[in-house]
């Protein structure tokens, strides 16, 4: 499956919205070149597994709603759109619905260079996996998040963040090898999680809980 691309796109390739117990496993196929490659909004018991999405603009997956599992899915070369300004992509970006729901997971996923784009003067910011808002009961475990190089220097883009964890969320993580970004976990406040849990290799900041609270772009 494959999208028209282009900074200023705001298409998706697959998208629900208001399901319950939506499933979708990858084929051995690809979903190329769309905003979003995968939108899900108030769904409940999905299951993501074994997606492989590559040139998404804005997301790579992006999952609203509680009970949801992504596993085994690769994630790559995600670019940055700029319809909206200083626009943050994100390889995975999961939030809750209801207080007391959330318990997203987040488990054994390749998630490969997210970077920010530089257009008009908007400085795009990146971030790898952002668990957020009444995620309570999440876990973000054994993934891989890296980039080839830091996206906050130039040609990329602003901040990078390996894994953000922030809103009224409890997160366990762990687990999880994140390689060269400004910050390799930052979280808002405390989630569940130790440092020597997770591998940090190449990041200027591996690990800070109760750190700035840097707002995501909204759709």
């Amino acid at each position: 499956m494959v999208g028209a691309g282009g900074v200023g796109s705001t298409n998706t390739g697959i998208r629900a919205n208001g399901n319950a117990a939506v499933t979708l496993i990858g084929d051995g196929g690809s979903i190329r070149g769309f905003a979003y490659a995968v939108s899900f909004y108030n769904t409940y018991l999905t299951r993501i597994d074994g997606l492989f999405v590559q040139d998404a603009l804005f997301r790579g997956i992006k999952l609203e709603g509680d009970d949801a599992i992504i596993t085994n899915c690769d994630i790559r070369e995600i670019h940055g759109a700029m319809f909206t300004p200083s626009a943050y992509c994100m390889g995975i970006e999961m939030s809750g619905m209801t207080a007391g729901g959330g318990k997203a997971k987040v488990l054994h996923n390749l998630v490969q260079n997210v970077h920010g784009t530089n257009s008009g003067g908007n400085t795009g910011e990146s971030v790898g996996i952002s668990i957020t808002d009444l995620n309570v009961n999440s876990i973000v475990a054994d993934n891989v998040i890296q980039n080839d190089t830091k996206p906050g220097l130039p040609p990329g883009g602003g901040t990078s963040i390996g894994i953000w964890c922030g809103g009224a969320s409890s997160i366990a993580v762990k687990g999880n090898l994140i390689r060269t970004w400004d910050w390799g976990l930052l979280a808002s406040s405390p989630p569940s999680v130790g440092k020597g849990q997770n591998l940090f290799v190449n990041c200027t900041t591996d690990f800070q809980i109760g750190g700035p609270v840097i707002p995501t772009s909204e759709d």
